[in-house]
C-alpha cells in the first residue's frame, strides 16, 4: 500500500499535466493499492497534508506518492523522512 496525494492522481488521469510522465513511470514501482484521503483528493492543500499526514503515521506508512516535495520534510512519528515518489 502507497499513501496518495491529488496530484499524482491528476497526473495519472491527465497526459497534459506537467508530472504525467514522471508519475506514469513511477506507477509500476509502487505497491498497490494507492491511498489517499478525502480531502486529499478533493485537494483542500492544508487540510490535505494534515489528513495525509496522520494516516502516515497512524497506519505507519513511509511511502508517500506525491508531487508536492514539502511532504519530505514530514517525519512520521519523529523518526525517518517520507520516502516521496514522483
Amino acid at each position: 500500500m502507497t499513501l496518495c496525494a491529488a496530484g499524482p492522481l491528476v497526473a495519472l488521469a491527465d497526459r497534459d499535466e506537467a508530472g504525467h510522465a514522471a508519475c506514469a513511470a513511477a506507477l509500476p514501482d509502487l505497491s498497490i493499492p494507492l491511498l489517499t484521503t478525502w480531502p486529499a483528493f478533493t485537494e483542500a492543500m492544508d487540510l490535505a497534508d494534515a489528513t495525509l499526514r496522520a494516516v502516515a503515521e497512524e497506519g505507519g506508512l513511509r511511502r508517500i506518492f506525491t508531487l508536492d516535495a514539502h511532504l519530505r520534510l514530514y517525519r512520521p512519528g519523529g523518526d525517518q523522512h517520507l520516502d516521496v515518489v514522483a
